[in-house]
């Protein structure tokens, strides 16, 4: 995937504030890091450490 810094920029602040694209159920769905043996999850790279 590519994006301008401009959308990506958007995409952060969604991230951050939520807004009425998704369900709040969707939202923390993409916020959850994935089970405890992996590091990736649903596109976010989650750090070892938390």
């Amino acid at each position: 995937m590519s994006s301008s810094s401009a959308d990506l920029a958007k995409f952060i602040k969604f991230m951050l504030y939520s807004g009425e694209l998704i369900s709040d159920q969707g939202l923390k769905q993409l916020r959850t890091p994935p089970e405890s043996d992996r590091r990736y999850g649903l596109g976010w790279h989650f750090p070892r450490l938390g």
